[in-house]
């Protein structure tokens, strides 16, 4: 929102991007090419527990990626600069508020020494992402909220049958799913009401 009050919407939304995985480390991004990679090639839990362990990607991983940041970039950049801060802000709060419901429901599935973080994740208070839908000026944006709510039980029931609870990766993964099913939402919602309007 800021660079894009100096430069062409588009830079911006790349400026965006990049300033995002440098300041997360692209964390959730390397989840999502592992999630990628273990479930487009494993066939069991341990084979699949195993190739999202491995730091090196693969072919789904790498397509994965591709994709996720061509819709991503696509996104951001089909909204009105003046909408876009408060849908960042509520897509990224509520996508994580789905992964800690994940995080509370599921049991995780890995030991502590086999974790590639060497981290056991704990029970997550869920209270403080609700916040995010004060920003959200029109309540009709609210709606965008069903999907993503249903990508997330989606998710979650798949890793249940798949692996029987969740990993970082899967927690990594799962956000920037719901968080595109967020934007996707939002920007189906506001195209439909400018053609009504």
């Amino acid at each position: 929102w800021v660079a894009a009050q100096v430069v062409p919407l588009e830079v911006a939304c790349i400026l965006a991007i990049i300033t995002r995985v440098l300041l997360t480390g692209a964390l959730h991004e390397d989840g999502l090419a592992d999630f990628f990679d273990g479930f487009g090639g494993g066939t069991s839990k341990d084979k699949i527990l195993a190739i999202m362990k491995d730091s090196h990607i693969g072919c789904y991983g790498t397509i994965g990626l591709v994709l996720y940041f061509i819709l991503y970039y696509t996104l951001l950049s089909s909204f009105d600069p003046a909408m876009i801060f408060p849908i960042v802000i509520a897509a990224d709060c509520f996508s994580k508020l789905c992964a800690a419901v994940m995080i509370n429901t599921l049991p995780y599935v890995r030991k502590e020494e086999e974790s590639k973080t060497k981290l056991v994740y704990s029970k997550v208070r869920t209270l403080i992402f609700v916040i995010a839908f004060f920003f959200l000026k029109d309540a009709s944006f609210c709606f965008a909220m069903i999907p993503a709510m249903l990508t997330a039980i989606g998710l979650r029931f798949f890793l249940k049958i798949k692996i029987g609870g969740y990993t970082g990766d899967c927690c990594g993964a799962s956000v920037l799913i719901i968080e595109q099913v967020f934007y996707l939402s939002v920007l189906v919602i506001w195209c439909r009401h400018q053609f009504l309007f």
